[in-house]
């Protein structure tokens, strides 16, 4: 059945240039994200004969979120459906495509929101709660240190880097992969002990990307970094802006040395 779109007013719809600049706005993964929640959302449209827009119905968007919330399947749990921050994430989807068709602020969220705060009410009272994993400290990481068993003393050096650079500056996966020799420092203090700066360029939560540095002055980890930049590749060729995580065969005389022990 053949659906009659509604007639846009080109003043409130985007040119094709700033919609793909748009698009490339922000992280890559998050518009996978968001892409793969609007099929989901086109695709019950369709099975339902609804049209998805952009521009999305109200009425669209609150009847998809009640299917969510009332489906079973891998996603719900003791039949009490989808989890809450599923629901979010699909509202966000189809609110985003809408805003980047021109369509600001739309469609409203007033009565999809009060859907999402019943389910929420449900499941806390059914005890169920968001999956989350355990904090991590330093007896974690201490335990996470004794557990690494690359195959080489390289691996194992830059493995222990990763866990102790992401602990110290609380860095997503992303934000790791970014760091670069030249975003660690090591500075003696007056006092004849030794820090490292770490210098984060971006983040998540950095919107403007004015980048954050992190003082780090535990021992271990500043002799686990300054081992794994001695051994690197790049920083014995003296490439210093190189990306430190590097897949390089292992086997140098200077990184034979066994780590040292957690504290």
């Amino acid at each position: 059945m053949p659906f009659e779109l509604d007639r846009v007013d080109p003043n409130e719809t985007l040119t094709e240039d700033a919609a793909d600049d748009l698009a490339s706005a922000r992280p890559a993964r998050t518009s996978q994200t968001y892409a793969e929640q609007w099929r989901y959302f086109a695709r019950w449209c369709a099975d339902n004969s609804r049209h998805p827009g952009p521009r999305t119905s109200e009425a669209n968007m609150v009847s998809y979120i009640s299917h969510l919330r009332r489906r079973d399947g891998r996603d719900g749990r003791d039949g009490t459906g989808a989890p809450v921050s599923s629901l979010r994430l699909a509202m966000a989807a189809i609110r985003d495509a809408n805003a980047r068709a021109g369509y600001k602020n739309w469609p409203p969220k007033k009565a999809t929101a009060e859907l999402i705060r019943k389910q929420a009410g449900e499941h806390a009272r059914a005890r169920r709660t968001p999956k989350s994993s355990p904090p991590v400290d330093a007896a974690r990481i201490a335990h996470f240190q004794q557990g690494t068993t690359a195959g080489g003393p390289l691996a194992r050096w830059r493995d222990l880097t990763i866990l102790h650079l992401g602990y110290r500056t609380r860095a997503r996966r992303s934000e790791q992969a970014a760091y670069r020799i030249d975003s660690i420092a090591f500075e003696h203090l007056g006092d004849g002990t030794e820090q490292m700066v770490i210098g984060k360029r971006t983040s998540k939560n950095d919107h403007w990307s004015t980048g954050r540095e992190y003082v780090i002055r535990d021992p271990v980890a500043i002799i686990v970094v300054r081992t794994y930049i001695h051994c690197s590749p790049n920083s014995t060729k003296g490439k210093r802006s190189c990306h430190y995580f590097v897949a390089s065969p292992d086997g140098a005389s200077s990184c034979l040395s066994p780590p040292p022990e957690p504290t």
